[in-house]
């Protein structure tokens, strides 16, 4: 069975995705799968829950940490 038929038969009522290949080092030497993870999965999970709510936790590896309580439109310390 696809992934979206067994989701659809499961019928969540909610999805909180927390799964994620974060570790800098191993992102850097496995780009692809670090984008079928991070990116990839995420957008099929959001896809599938399109209808329900889905909470989404993200790195804090785009922060710094100086100016805190960070919107999601605040822009990556790079």
């Amino acid at each position: 069975m696809r992934c979206g038929g067994r989701f659809q038969q499961d019928a969540p009522e909610l999805v909180i995705h927390c799964a994620a290949l974060s570790h800098p080092p191993v992102c850097q030497k496995n780009p692809e799968l670090a984008r079928r993870l991070n990116v990839d999965v995420t957008s099929l999970l959001a896809d599938l829950a399109q209808d329900i709510p889905f909470v989404f936790f993200s790195s804090d590896m785009v922060f710094d940490g100086r100016a805190g309580d960070y919107e999601e439109s605040a822009p990556a310390n790079r």
